[in-house]
């Protein structure tokens, strides 16, 4: 605490933001690419306004690494770390826009920091620690609103609305929420301002090309939304989303507490309309059953004013509750920190995991098909990948026929390792899932094919008269342990026709407006 008084409030962010740095960038390869990576490792191959699952924005930046880094994971994961340690940057900020000193933006960060949800949120490239980071920039943008009443605030929230568009649908419900935020207030007669009108307009103009993309192929976002309802947020039960919320920032879960209490003092009522913002979008998410991250783009803002609270409280008496915070942080930390940052060894990994669940801390391990297992979905899916990259180059180098050899996989995990992990020369593989639907070729006429799934229909041994395994994944922790390197040959009848049904079935599900 000494070293404080040396530092000013801007120096303190400062460090803290290094610091976040410096953790993501020594921990982040620790374990394999992520399975979802691969799906976006290919979308910065095919640039385009719009994707089966995600807007175009991850595509951009994948492209960018890529072209930077090359396929690496922690070139990959280079972005995340950036914008993990601007999510502390905003959050020291949050917390000076709301009055805090020292003490106030340096446990911010801290909180923020030593929140299980987010080591885990920055290590990953996928959508969410854009999301994350973008929610956290408007609620940063709404203080600096409250303080300045500047019409330029509500400009900037209508470009980075478009923004955030393009990165994640969900920012529509931060959106909704903001609306009702502001509606409630004393500011809602901005709701109805010109400035309003112009930030509506810069918004949908961001947004415009992926909503015309959409258009174009039949709105393919509605397929997706479906799929994820089916297969995913149906196993969301409402106790277990509230517990997920504790879960995610036990360490600093008291501080996010005192920061919903900090909005109802003298200091903090100003502030009062961020905090309906806040709920508003908890709520909405509740409702709607979406998935329990999607809440984490709200909790920095609530650190923060907790911080600030804590530190108007004690800035008389009970001063000794300014170091118990730090250090409570710090020792609950310490009980997530093996499955937020992976520096185990997968078995130590599971036996923790394993201690975990027997003292009632078995939601880290909670799948999105609602089942308990061994470790957390996401360690699981980083596992085994150079196994099935391997067989795949093993069956590439038995074809006698490479001119027409074809690859095919179930899983856009699994064409999309074929296809950043394998061979050069070996061919794209093809897949029917997620956005790999819109690559598929017009017609395939293989004499030979290597396939990777689980297991092999039906069709397939309708097809080929000659079947064999030349591998399965063999890693009792991933999740995708099992699956099978298949080598096809010897066509039994001609592949093209059966594909031809199979394709025009897959396209059934979007189609493209000229």
């Amino acid at each position: 605490m000494a070293n404080l008084k040396n530092l000013s409030a801007l120096q303190i962010i400062l460090s803290f933001t290094f610091l976040k740095l410096a953790i993501s960038f020594l921990t982040n390869s620790n374990y394999g690419f992520h399975r979802d990576e691969f799906l976006y490792l290919e979308l910065g191959n095919h640039l385009n306004w719009g994707y089966w699952s995600n807007p175009p924005s991850l595509g951009f930046f994948s492209a960018i690494s890529q072209s930077i880094f090359g396929v690496s994971v922690s070139g990959l994961r280079f972005f995340p770390a950036l914008l993990g340690g601007g999510t502390v940057f905003l959050t020291g900020l949050i917390a000076r826009e709301m009055g805090g000193k020292k003490f106030a933006v340096a446990l911010a960060c801290t909180a923020t920091i030593l929140s299980p949800a987010y080591f885990r949120v920055f290590l990953l490239y996928n959508p969410v620690p854009f999301d994350v980071f973008y929610w956290v920039l408007y609620s940063w943008l709404i203080l600096k609103f409250i303080n300045t009443n500047s019409n330029k605030y509500i400009i900037l929230l209508g470009v980075f609305f478009g923004l955030g568009m393009l990165n994640k649908y969900s920012v529509a419900f931060y959106i909704l929420a903001t609306i009702g935020g502001l509606l409630i207030s004393s500011h809602r007669k901005k709701l109805f301002s010109k400035y309003t009108f112009y930030a509506i307009l810069i918004t949908l103009g961001i947004f415009a090309p992926n909503l015309f993309w959409q258009y174009q192929h039949g709105f393919p976002v509605l397929g997706h939304m479906t799929e994820l309802r089916e297969t995913q947020l149906v196993h969301i039960l409402p106790h277990e989303f509230l517990i997920d919320q504790i879960i995610f920032n036990f360490p600093s879960f008291f501080i996010i507490f005192l920061g919903s209490v900090f909005f109802f003092t003298e200091q903090g009522k100003k502030f009062r309309p961020l905090f309906w913002v806040l709920i508003l979008t908890l709520f909405i998410l509740f409702i709607l059953k979406g998935k329990s991250y999607y809440t984490l783009g709200i909790y920095p803002a609530l650190m923060a004013a907790g911080a600030v609270f804590l530190e108007n409280w004690t800035v008389e008496t009970k001063k000794y509750l300014r170091p118990v915070s730090f250090f409570i942080i710090i020792i609950l930390m310490g009980v997530f920190l093996p499955i937020s940052i992976p520096f185990l060894k997968p078995e130590k990994l599971e036996a923790y995991c394993s201690w975990m669940s027997d003292h009632y801390l078995e939601a880290p391990m909670r799948w999105e098909d609602g089942e308990i297992h061994p470790i957390p979905q996401d360690f699981a899916d980083m596992f085994g990948w150079e196994q099935i990259a391997g067989y795949v180059e093993e069956a590439w180098a038995q074809v006698e026929d490479k001119e027409n050899c074809y690859v095919m996989a179930s899983g856009y995990w699994e064409a999309g390792l074929i296809n950043h992990l394998c061979y050069e020369e070996i061919p794209e593989a093809v897949s029917a899932d997620d956005s790999f639907r819109f690559w598929m070729p017009d017609e395939m006429q293989p004499t030979s094919l290597i396939y990777v799934n689980i297991e092999i229909g039906p069709t397939m041994k309708r097809l080929f008269k000659d079947i064999k395994i030349i591998g399965t994944m063999k890693h009792p922790l991933a999740r995708e342990n099992g699956t099978h390197v298949y080598l096809l040959s010897q066509p039994a009848e001609p592949f093209n026709p059966a594909y031809q049904n199979y394709l025009r079935e897959i396209r059934n599900t979007f189609r493209t407006t000229k």
